[in-house]
């Protein structure tokens, strides 16, 4: 058995927590740089996308295809407030 260090205390020993912390990312759906660039290819085409909820902006990502499975509707939020604040800046 391969005993892995936590990276969140400095035990040597598992306390249980470390075993998120080398989860495959792939497991949990897009990354969020895979959401954002969704968000932000979807805006250039539809400027509505920052207007919409985000729960029903995941839904359409996914079933047009921009994602291949559903985004965390956090990461969403925070793609949309990105481009809304680059939009803002310029």
């Amino acid at each position: 058995m391969v005993q892995r260090i936590c990276p969140y205390c400095r035990c040597k020993d598992s306390c249980g927590r470390e075993a998120f912390a080398f989860r495959p990312y792939s497991y949990l759906g897009p990354t969020p740089t895979e959401v954002y660039t969704a968000v932000f290819e979807f805006c250039s085409r539809d400027r509505s996308v920052l207007d919409v909820d985000s729960s029903c902006l995941a839904q359409g990502l996914v079933s047009l295809g921009h994602l291949n499975s559903m985004p965390r509707l956090v990461d969403v939020g925070c793609a949309q407030e990105l481009v809304r604040e680059g939009e803002r800046q310029q």
